[in-house]
């Protein structure tokens, strides 16, 4: 289990992060298997410790008034759509630092708060 705190960690991708590639994938599976519920998500995340830190980062964004400092609550109160978002956001800064081979930073024009179309 996760043992840092989401509140301690980064959000910026480095190429140690390369190495969740395959954990990645398989939280991919589990958000189009049927059967998986809030807890198999959970655990997928937080073993991923860039994404939890990012679903806490999205969670204070847009519920500030709470002081949200899990993964478990970001994604209860945030939801699987913008899971999928921030999820498919880390894909591509981590395509970003495996071409540049270094840290897939940049500046977000449309930060946490970008809007998931719903459908």
């Amino acid at each position: 289990m996760l043992k840092k705190s989401p509140l301690a960690m980064r959000t910026e991708v480095s190429e140690e992060d390369l190495a969740d590639l395959s954990q990645l994938q398989r939280l991919l599976f589990a958000l189009n298997d049927p059967y998986a519920g809030g807890a198999d998500l959970t655990d997928h995340v937080l073993k991923v410790p860039v994404l939890a830190a990012r679903m806490v980062r999205t969670a204070r964004y847009r519920f500030g008034q709470l002081d949200v400092r899990e993964a478990a609550t970001a994604l209860q109160l945030v939801g699987n759509q913008v899971l999928e978002a921030e999820l498919l956001r880390l894909l591509e800064d981590l395509t970003v630092a495996k071409s540049e081979g270094g840290t897939g930073t940049r500046k977000r024009e449309n930060g946490p708060k970008a809007k998931v179309s719903g459908g």
